[in-house]
C-alpha cells in the first residue's frame, strides 16, 4: 500500500484557497473523485482541532451529501451552501467529483464558490500525486 503525505492547507497555493490560518477563510475540505472511488482531504486545523468540532463537520458533510443525492436528477443542484454560526459549508458537485468545504462563518457564498472553483481546479491538476492509480504498475 502506497503511503501519501498529509495534505496541509498551508501547502495548497493561496490562489486555490490554501495558506496559513488567518490568511484564508477555508478551514477544511474533502475531495471525492467519484470515478476512482477515492477521497482526499486536508488535515483538520485551528479551529477544528477538537474531536467534537471534527465530528460536527463530518456529520454536516454527511447531511449535505444525503440531501444532494436524494434529489431527483432533474432537481439536482450542483452547489449546496449552508451558513451557520460556527462555520459555512459548501458542496460543489462536478461531472466526476464532489468537493466538500468548510469555511470561516463570515464567508459569503460568492467567496466560497470562488475558492471552491479554484481549489477543484488545483486538485484536478494534481490528481496524479494525490490519488493512487487505478491501474497496477
Amino acid at each position: 500500500v502506497q503511503e501519501r503525505p498529509l495534505l496541509q492547507l498551508e501547502s495548497v497555493p493561496t490562489v486555490a484557497g490554501g495558506g496559513p490560518v488567518g490568511h484564508t477563510p477555508l478551514w477544511h475540505f474533502m475531495y471525492h473523485r467519484v470515478a476512482l472511488g477515492q477521497i482526499v482531504s486536508s488535515t483538520f486545523r485551528v479551529p477544528l482541532t477538537q474531536k467534537h468540532s471534527q465530528k460536527r463537520v463530518l456529520r454536516m458533510y454527511q447531511r449535505v451529501h444525503a440531501l444532494a443525492h436524494n434529489e431527483t436528477k432533474s432537481e439536482r443542484h450542483r452547489v449546496h451552501f449552508r451558513a451557520g454560526p460556527k462555520h459555512v459549508m459548501l458542496l460543489c458537485i462536478g461531472q466526476d467529483f464532489e468537493l466538500y468545504t468548510t469555511f470561516d462563518p463570515l464567508t459569503d457564498k460568492a467567496s466560497a464558490v470562488t475558492i471552491c472553483n479554484r481549489l477543484s481546479s488545483w486538485l484536478s491538476q494534481h490528481e496524479a500525486t494525490l490519488f493512487m492509480s487505478p491501474y497496477p504498475m
